[in-house]
């Protein structure tokens, strides 16, 4: 069982850096409407809660694979950012990587919010 879920922690590797991303340009979509809806008074609720839900997911999944990678023995998971031909890397780790996603969406949702309170 073991070996199983260090395989699929091995297979999932690549793709990591890509839904990493994917929960990046979500979560700055989900800034933009946010300050539409502040700005432009559009109605934009729906998105951003939407974005915000897409994101806080992301995030749990990056902290929970963190923390099965390293339950299972293996070395610190990481994204490697950076040119890899110059070793000039930098190691983006799971763990930050999923709570800075977590803090900016609860961020967000959190603005959301204030922007319900004031308009109700």
């Amino acid at each position: 069982m073991k070996q199983t879920l260090l395989d699929m922690m091995q297979q999932m590797g690549p793709y990591m850096g890509p839904v990493f991303w994917t929960g990046a340009i979500l979560l700055g979509l989900g800034f933009l409407f946010i300050l539409a809806r502040f700005i432009l008074n559009l109605k934009t609720g729906k998105v951003v809660s939407w974005s915000t839900h897409v994101v806080i997911a992301v995030g749990v999944f990056f902290v929970v694979a963190h923390f099965m990678g390293t339950y299972l023995g293996m070395d610190t998971p990481y994204i490697a950012f950076g040119d890899v031909t110059t070793f000039d890397i930098i190691k983006g780790h799971f763990w930050v990587l999923g709570t800075g996603l977590l803090v900016a969406a609860v961020v967000l949702k959190l603005l959301l919010r204030l922007k319900k309170d004031t308009v109700a």
